[in-house]
């Protein structure tokens, strides 16, 4: 598998990897009783949460002023993973903590 950063954009890749996956071992070794799936998606929002920040702060000089929506979701930044700004990837970590909330709601 080919994973294609620029700059700093590994760190995206670290930050899930290091929120999510201890997260994961720590609910399975306490054993937790309730619904596993609000708090696998706490870990979801708390990783989206960081590398949203982390994001920004590496491309803080590279984002424009001006623009629509688009332009400033998609563009040339300095740190980049699989193409995209740091930044970006915490949109599909949301949208996947929110599928485990509706998924939880309905498997309980």
């Amino acid at each position: 598998m080919i994973i294609q950063f620029k700059g700093k954009g590994l760190l995206t890749l670290f930050i899930i990897i290091l929120v999510v996956y201890p997260g994961f071992y720590w609910v399975k070794k306490i054993n937790l009783k309730s619904n596993d799936a609000f708090v696998f998606s706490g870990l979801f929002f708390i990783a989206a949460i960081i590398n949203w920040f982390v994001g920004r702060y590496c491309n803080r000089y590279a984002i424009p002023v001006q623009g629509h929506l688009f332009s400033k979701i998609f563009y040339s930044a300095p740190h980049q993973f699989l193409f995209q700004p740091m930044e970006f990837w915490s949109i599909p970590l949301i949208i996947t903590a929110l599928w485990m909330i509706i998924r939880g709601f309905y498997s309980a």
